[in-house]
Order: C-alpha cells, then structure tokens, then sequence
C-alpha cells in the first residue's frame, strides 16, 4: 500500500475511535498549527509577536498593529526598543529585559512604552524565552497589554484618596485652630482679668485711705501705688501683644529705625521692671560708660527687651538673678542678652520656643499667654536682627538678641 492510500480512508472503513485516530495522526497536527495562527491573529486586546535572539520583531498580530500603530511591514526586522521611552533606551532596559527572559525563563514588567505616533500607554509586558530540545535560545515571545485604562482609573483613585486625605488633614487642622483659639481666649481671659482684679482692688484701697494717710503709712502707700503702676503696665503689655499679633497678621506691623543709645535703654527698661521683680532680682551689666548705638526702633526695641525680662522673671521661682547684658560684639551689630536661672526648657520644647501661643511648661508654671516670645521675635527680624536661645548646663535660659549697629 502506498503512503496516499494509507494517509486517507478506505471507503469501506468505518469511523470506530481506533482507526480514526491511527489514520490521522498526521492532520490533527496540521489543523492545531492553523487553529494557532488564527487565534494569534485574531487577538485584538494583545500584542503578541515573537522577537528573534538579537531583540528584532520576527512576527506582528492584529492585536500589536491596533496597540502599537505599527503594520507588519513597518515593524518586522525592528528593534524592540522602538517601543521604549528614550530614557529607558538610554538606560538599556530593553536588552536587559531580554538577558532576564533568557536567564530566568520569563520577564514581566509594568512601565510606559510607546505608539508609532508618539504617543505613551501603559503596558503590561511579559517576554518568554523560547528554546528548542536541546535547550538551545531561538527567540522570544512577547505578550505586550494596553492597561492605559487601568492606570488612569488607579491614578483617579489615588487622587480622590489623596484629596480625602487632605480635606480629613485640613478639618483636623481646623479643629486645631478652633481648640487653641478657644484655649488662647480662655488664657488671654484669665491673664487680663488677674492684674486687672488686682490693680482695681489696690486702687480702691488706696482711695480709702487717700484722706486718712499719715506718715506711718506712707512706705505702704508707695509699695501699693507701685504694686497698681506694675500691674497696669502688665496689662497694658498683655493688650499691646494682641494688638501687635493683630498687626503681624495683617502686615500692619511697622517699625522706625533711628540712631538709639540700647545701653541707656536697657537700664530704663530694668528699672520700669523693677516694680514686678525684687530690687536685687535684676542686675545689668553694661560695657563702661560709653554708649552703645544702634539703628532700631526705641519702642519696640524696648517692648522686646520688656518681654524678654518679663518671661526671665515668671520661669525663676526661685527669684534667682537675672543679668540683662549690652554689648559691641562687632563694628556692625549690637548684643542683648537676658539670662536667668529658672525652669530651663525641656529639650522636646526647644524648637517651639519662639512660636505663638506656645508655653513650655505645665499648668503649674504656666503663665501669660504664650506671645512674648513670639512678638519679639517678630520685632527682631523686621529690624534684620536675630533672636535665638542657649541653654546653660547649669540650668536656666539665654536669650540673645543681635541689632544693627548705628552707622556714623
């Protein structure tokens, strides 16, 4: 019998499973191979193609040409990298993404890649090598996927988390606001209130006693006339940091830089303070007798000196001394130093020592209202100062001060 006549059936044959599959097991074959190029071809949702050894396109499907724009005879002989970003191109990634296949069996990836038209899409790649029985390399498949869609509808949802997250951040913060606002105007009520209960309550005493005063009383008289003038001047100073706050917040806030002895002014402000503070309680140290000018405003310059002494004086308990200093340090600035030797600041606080409404310490030593730092350090920098704090092994704080000298 000849290899025709075995290949086809015999007329007479019938179609039991065991002749079928004895007289065609040659045309499955063949039919399976079809059936395969049909189902590459008519993919459309995937580009498959295969790439030979040296990364060149060796065939093109009706899924690359919708992905990638390129016809079959646009493509075929190409590089690979014609579909990869030039930074990548640059980077080499895409020969190392064929070493990975052929040294691993398989690459995937998820990464931008390009249309012929210039346009970018997300792909998900996944490259197979391909080998033949004796295990040699003879090319690679590639199944590349447009998830440009995906990645939009992730990068959407991301947004909206992130937008969430922003708007749950901004309502957090403005509760902040609201609970310090509220705290602030609870302090601020409670600050006004006790120099202004105490300076009422002295000065009805002194008016009843005004007419019946003798000489026995007079030294009483003067320490309660001079307990009113401290409490009012505390008053006035808490008013006056609101106010400024008020003017910082708006840019009102000015100052008026003239030639001013500091020296001169330092004593004046420490013996205004001494009112608040025992007379030995401060001491100022000045260099000589010859002045030291510099180009500030007097008024605030003082007030920032003021807020300085004032908060030395409410963090020493212990009533311990603090040293007001002047100094030169250079032909173009001028030093102020306050030094007491108090609380201290923890140094979890430190950081935070010159921001508004902050206190360093716990409701026992709590006092004021947590702006004097803040205010003179506002004043300090519209003068091209700085301000900035040390704190002694020995305990206690440093505040220094730099102004700009006066000129000639």
């Amino acid at each position: 019998m000849s290899t025709t006549e075995r290949a086809g059936p015999h007329p007479d044959a019938g179609s039991s499973p065991g002749d079928g599959a004895t007289e065609g097991r040659h045309e499955p074959l063949a039919v399976r191979d079809d059936l395969y190029h049909l189902l590459v071809d008519s993919v459309r949702d995937y580009a498959i193609f295969l790439v030979d050894v040296t990364g060149r396109v060796a065939s093109w499907n009706v899924g690359a040409e919708r992905i990638k724009q390129y016809r079959a005879d646009e493509i075929i002989g190409k590089h690979i990298s014609i579909f990869h970003l030039p930074e990548d191109v640059r980077r080499g990634r895409p020969n190392r993404a064929l070493r990975i296949a052929a040294e691993e069996g398989k690459f995937e990836d998820e990464a931008w890649r390009l249309r012929k038209d210039g346009t970018r899409f997300w792909a998900n790649v996944t490259i197979t090598a391909l080998r033949d029985k004796s295990g040699t390399l003879v090319a690679f498949a590639k199944v590349t996927r447009d998830l440009t869609e995906r990645k939009r509808a992730e990068e959407e949802r991301l947004r909206l988390v992130e937008r969430a997250q922003t708007a749950d951040a901004e309502a957090r913060a403005a509760a902040l606001a609201v609970r310090l606002r509220d705290e602030f105007l609870a302090v601020a009520a409670h600050e006004l209130k006790t120099p202004l209960t105490s300076l009422l309550g002295n000065t009805q005493l002194s008016l009843r006693r005004l007419d019946t005063v003798s000489d026995l009383d007079r030294l009483q008289m003067r320490r309660t006339l001079e307990m009113i003038e401290a409490q009012a001047r505390r008053s006035a100073r808490l008013v006056a940091q609101l106010f400024d706050v008020a003017q910082l917040e708006t840019g009102q806030l000015r100052i008026h830089p003239e030639n001013t002895d500091v020296g001169q002014l330092a004593a004046d402000v420490v013996s205004e303070m001494r009112a608040i503070a025992e007379p030995s309680h401060l001491v100022v140290r000045l260099p000589g007798d010859r002045p030291v000018l510099a180009r500030v405003d007097p008024v605030r310059t003082s007030q920032v000196l003021g807020n300085l002494i004032d908060n030395a004086i409410k963090y020493s308990p212990q009533r311990g001394e603090i040293v007001v200093e002047v100094t030169r340090e250079a032909p173009d600035q001028v030093q102020l130093s306050v030094t007491d030797h108090g609380l201290g600041v923890p140094p979890e606080h430190r950081p935070h020592l010159f921001d508004r409404y902050f206190q360093a310490h716990q409701e026992e030593h709590r006092s004021g209202m947590g702006l004097g730092l803040f205010v003179a350090r506002q004043i300090v920098e519209l003068h091209g100062g700085t301000i900035d704090a040390e704190f002694p092994d020995e305990g206690g704080t440093r505040i220094i001060v730099t102004l700009p000298a006066a000129g000639p």
